[in-house]
């Protein structure tokens, strides 16, 4: 039976493009940069702060030029972030309910997000998500971000779980690479942050358009059905 799921964080729990933007357009201000749209900043996010801030400046200027201003850009969008980020942070429907059914059956849980560990953290613990996991791993945590699977198997190891035991969900090809590089299986929820690409598109091994899915779809995972790799 599966009984390790590892949750990615944002556009899969969270709504949390709100705050990234916030820090985005604060991080750009200073800059004296013009301001960007909520849907810019979800067509670019999932990859990392490093990764978002790199192809946000690049809206302005070339690969070069915002290499070269990175640093300042990274450091100015985290302590923007860090000073606001969970205000205006919302928690999808259907996910609370879940994940109170999910730890009532003894499920071991874990978030596996591209967030630095730190910020993670802090927005679990604001909007009351934190104790149902047992453990965070940021994109920070170790020496990869996802798509590399350095941190699913990170989490594995903390949860003390196999492969075989666990499934991903989360919302881009990002986690289901991560996943797929980690040889579990994915269920991939339709909302959230894919580009605007269906999720479909990328193979994951379930798809569901609600996070209040996910219990009856376990239901049906066993061993006598192993679950082949897409």
């Amino acid at each position: 039976m599966v009984n390790t799921l590892l949750f990615d964080l944002d556009g899969t729990l969270v709504d949390s493009v709100p705050d990234i933007a916030f820090a985005l357009n604060t991080m750009r201000a200073q800059l004296h940069l013009p301001t960007i749209t909520l849907e810019v900043v979800k067509n670019i996010v999932g990859r990392g702060f490093p990764t978002t801030v790199q192809l946000i400046l690049e809206l302005d200027m070339t690969q070069t030029e915002a290499k070269k201003l990175h640093a300042k850009a990274f450091s100015l969008t985290l302590q923007a972030y860090s000073e606001n980020h969970g205000k205006h942070t919302t928690i999808y429907v259907g996910v609370l309910s879940t994940l109170i059914f999910l730890k009532k059956h003894h499920y071991k849980m874990a978030i596996v997000t591209n967030k630095e560990e730190a910020h993670a953290s802090a927005l679990l613990e604001k909007i009351g998500l934190a104790s149902y996991f047992d453990c965070i791993i940021g994109g920070d945590t170790t020496d990869h971000y996802k798509p590399h699977p350095d941190s699913i198997f990170e989490a594995l190891s903390r949860l003390k779980s196999k492969p075989n035991d666990a499934i991903m969900i989360g919302d881009s090809k990002t986690d289901i690479d991560a996943a797929h590089n980690a040889a579990i299986p994915v269920v991939a929820v339709t909302y959230g942050y894919n580009h605007n690409t269906p999720i479909s598109h990328y193979h994951p091994e379930y798809i569901i358009d609600a996070m209040s899915e996910l219990p009856s779809l376990l239901k049906t995972l066993t061993t006598t059905q192993p679950l082949e790799i897409k």
